[in-house]
């Protein structure tokens, strides 16, 4: 009798554990958006509360199946099992497959296509107010544009990318990342974090005089970088089931 009324306390326990689980990830995400500045749910809230559903329907497996079976070594199979499912889930949640099928690749960008520059054998100079180059690119997902500079430039440049959806006639102020390269840099990297991108209008260098020794431009560019964080992101979200269990 004593041991039927432990079980039964250590199965309540373990619903109010899960409980305590869910309502804490929940009201820690959305402190987290609402700190993050009011994101705009559907945008980026809608798939951060999915992953958590995700990883909740896990936890409720792995709840009811220590519930359920009876002998130990069925509850020992089961949590492998889904231990297993757990580093499946995170595989996906983070993002890894999809990261990887974003390759960079370099814009095809002649001197006779940039605008308001005086080129002389690759060393740009701002000639006149707003400079830029515009590119027809069609990407599904666009992650970021890098900038790379064949030497390190000597003084700081302004840098803004502008783009276009696939739904848009024209460049609007909103759809736009503005950078300062400093003193010294190879490189710029402009996070864009946009889908269906149909055109980019590249603005290197604002002020007139600004100068700069021009290298490539590259879509979907860090690759390394970006799959890193995804590995770390993986190693959360795996890290977090197992802490949970």
């Amino acid at each position: 009798m004593r041991a039927e009324k432990r079980e039964k306390r250590q199965r309540k326990s373990v619903i109010y554990y899960y409980i305590a689980i869910v309502i804490t990830a929940f009201l820690g995400t959305g402190l987290s958006l609402y700190l993050k500045g009011g994101v705009p749910f559907v945008k980026e809230g809608a798939p951060i509360f999915m992953k958590i559903a995700g990883m909740v329907s896990l936890l409720l497996l792995t709840i009811l199946l220590y519930c359920k079976a009876q002998k130990r070594k069925w509850k020992i199979v089961g949590v492998v099992s889904i231990v297993l499912l757990a580093a499946v889930f995170s595989w996906f949640a983070s993002g890894i497959s999809k990261e990887a099928a974003l390759k960079p690749h370099t814009l095809d960008t002649p001197e006779t296509e940039f605008s308001r520059y005086d080129i002389q054998d690759g060393h740009f100079t701002v000639k006149e107010p707003n400079p830029n180059i515009i590119k027809e690119i069609n990407e599904d997902v666009l992650k970021n544009v890098v900038i790379h500079f064949s030497k390190p430039i000597e003084q700081n440049i302004a840098i803004k990318v502008m783009y276009t959806n696939r739904k848009d006639e024209d460049f609007s102020k909103e759809k736009k990342v503005n950078f300062k390269a400093q003193k010294g840099a190879t490189q710029a990297i402009l996070p864009v974090e946009q889908s269906n991108v149909s055109r980019v209008k590249i603005i290197i260098g604002k002020k007139i005089g600004a100068q700069f020794d021009f290298g490539s431009i590259e879509l979907n560019g860090n690759y390394q970088e970006r799959l890193k964080e995804k590995e770390r992101d993986f190693l959360v979200y795996y890290s977090m089931f197992i802490a949970c269990l």
